[in-house]
């Protein structure tokens, strides 16, 4: 019996804060949603509460937020 994977977690950096749930996304993606407050001390960059990130499965290194 060969064992390919399945004992090591794949780790993917979103960035999000405090994840709550994380559920399938049309087109086999999956979506991480994250509950968490970022307050910006930047004008360029917004504040937000929550964020919705888009992890697309045959490229697992794209990662799309959504605010």
């Amino acid at each position: 019996m060969r064992i390919v994977s399945g004992f090591r977690p794949l780790l993917i950096s979103t960035g999000a804060a405090f994840p709550v749930k994380v559920v399938r996304g049309p087109q086999e993606s999956i979506w991480v949603i994250d509950d968490g407050d970022y307050l910006s001390t930047s004008l360029t960059v917004p504040s937000t509460r929550g964020k919705v990130f888009r992890i697309e499965s045959p490229a697992i290194a794209v990662i799309n937020t959504l605010e």
